[in-house]
This record gives structure tokens, C-alpha cells and sequence, in this order.
């Protein structure tokens, strides 16, 4: 006889399954519930894998995009890596580029030798000296002493400057005193007062005597003019257009006197005040020059 649970069991049901009990069976019965479930699930996902997603080409264009990428940001400064060895040092040195890249690095540490580039110039001075024919050295010894010779020389020409300046002051003062004795009336006692006057005069107009202070002038402004220009040469290969002060031959110009209009830089208009280095006119006031 064929028995089943509901409304028409029999009082003693739960004695069909003998020896099961009714936990057991209850508990097969929430298992197999909950795998139907799991069941479902998987069926769906073998249903949805084997129908073909037209967006897989995206899903394999961006990963080829990426991996592309991802090789160019690991390879791209493999080039400075000049040392070749095992991975772990061309790690390091990947390490150490990517802290220059990323600007970290502000030590006075040199990170290039550790990539095996040469950052000595004796290559380059050497090829420097075979194409000019020239010692670098020596060069550069004669540039210090071309500045070292424009400042004596400079020093020299404003000290003879200052001598005929001081000479012309004189014979001038001479001259003027003189013109006033000329207005004197004459008497008995004027010619003997004349001829003493007049070798007074020689031996003052022969004391202060120009031509050889102002042929030695000429000679060492020749010699300033000439070093001046060799400076200017090398001045043109610097970065600023601004002209050179003609007295330090150091600094840029940066002031005017006026009313002459000469040019100089505020360190050397500030140490003349009275008269002009180049023209000897009178100072009357300064102007400061502003250059586009």
C-alpha cells in the first residue's frame, strides 16, 4: 500500500521511514532545494558563455592597448641604462630613473654614472682642441689675462687723464692770471717785471708740457680700445644683448651722464661725480636707462 503525506496519511506516518528519522530527511530536503538553485545558476552561466558577446573585440582591443602601454612605460628609458647585467640591477637602475623623471633627486649626487654614462668632458675637450688646434687651457689663461691687462690698462689711462687734466688746469689758471697782469698800467719798474714774468711763464708752460703725457694717453687708450673690443667679442656669445659698461667691461650699462650722454654701469657712474670718463664734461645730473 502506497502512503503519502497530506491530508489522508495515517495517524502513524512517521512510522514509514523506520530507523530515519524525520531530521535527517528534512535536512536532504533543504540540501537539495539549495542545489537546485546552484543548478540554475550554473545553467545560466554556461547558457550566457556559450552565446558569443559582441563586445569581446572591445574587451581584447583595450587590453592590447594597455599591454602596449604598459611595455612603453617600461621600456621607454631603457636606453639610458648603459650598464648591462642581471634584472635585479637593471631594476635598480629603472628605480633610479624614475626618481630623476619624478624630479625627487636634489643632492649633489651623480645618478647618471650608476646608469654607466661618462659625464667627464675630456672627450669633448679633446676633440675640441684637435678641430681648433688649441690648448683649452691655455685659452683660458689668456682670457684672464686679457681681463686682468683691460683692468691695468684701464687703471693706467684714467691716472694719465687725471695728469693732463691736472696740467691743462694749470697752464689755464696761468693764462687767466696773466691776462689780468696785462691790464696793469706800465711805469719805470713794468720791463724788468716782465722779463721775470716771462721766464716764470717758460718754466711753468715747460713743467706742465703736454705732448709727451698725451702721446703716452693715446698710446694706452689704443691698448684699451683694442683689449676692449677682444672682451665685446666675447661678450656677443652671451645671452644678454644689453651693451657693456667701457670701464669695467664687466657689468651692463646701466645709467647715463648727462648732459653728455656717455654710458656706463651703476657701479662706476657712482664713482665719478664730477666729470665724465670719457669726455671730461661736467656732470649735471645721471639718468637711468630701462632697455626693452
Amino acid at each position: 500500500m502506497e502512503y503519502s503525506l497530506g491530508n489522508l496519511a495515517p495517524a502513524d506516518f512517521a512510522d514509514l521511514n523506520a530507523g530515519a528519522g524525520p531530521t535527517s530527511e528534512l535536512s536532504r530536503f533543504t540540501t537539495t532545494v539549495g542545489g537546485a538553485r546552484s543548478l540554475q545558476q550554473r545553467f545560466m552561466s554556461e547558457i550566457q558563455g556559450s552565446v558569443t558577446d559582441e563586445r569581446d573585440w572591445i574587451r581584447i582591443w583595450r587590453r592590447k592597448i594597455k599591454e602596449t602601454i604598459t611595455r612603453f612605460n617600461d621600456t621607454y628609458y631603457d636606453f639610458l641604462i648603459k650598464k648591462e647585467g642581471d634584472p635585479e640591477v637593471i631594476q635598480k637602475a629603472r628605480q633610479v630613473i624614475t626618481r630623476i623623471s619624478s624630479g625627487i633627486p636634489s643632492s649633489s649626487r651623480n645618478y647618471f654614472p650608476e646608469l654607466g654614462w661618462d659625464i667627464s668632458m675630456n672627450d669633448i675637450v679633446e676633440n675640441i682642441e684637435a678641430d681648433l688646434s688649441l690648448n683649452l687651457l691655455d685659452v683660458k689663461e689668456s682670457q684672464k689675462k686679457i681681463i686682468r691687462a683691460y683692468s691695468d690698462t684701464l687703471k693706467e689711462l684714467m691716472t694719465l687723464d687725471g695728469q693732463l687734466q691736472e696740467k691743462i688746469n694749470k697752464v689755464n689758471q696761468t693764462v687767466d692770471k696773466l691776462q689780468a697782469l696785462m691790464t696793469l698800467d706800465t711805469n719805470s719798474e713794468t720791463g724788468p717785471l716782465s722779463e721775470a714774468m716771462s721766464s716764470y711763464v717758460s718754466a711753468l708752460l715747460k713743467k706742465n708740457d703736454i705732448a709727451l703725457d698725451f702721446i703716452h694717453f693715446t698710446a694706452i687708450y689704443k691698448k684699451w680700445l683694442t683689449l676692449y673690443d677682444i672682451l665685446q667679442l666675447q661678450r656677443t656669445v652671451s645671452a644678454t644683448t644689453l651693451p657693456l659698461c667701457c670701464i669695467c667691461a664687466t657689468n651692463d650699462v646701466t645709467h647715463a651722464m648727462i648732459p653728455c650722454g656717455h654710458t656706463f654701469c651703476s657701479g662706476c657712474i657712482n664713482k665719478q661725480m664730477a666729470i665724465c670718463y670719457i669726455c671730461r664734461t661736467s656732470i649735471r645730473d645721471r639718468l637711468k636707462l630701462h632697455f626693452p
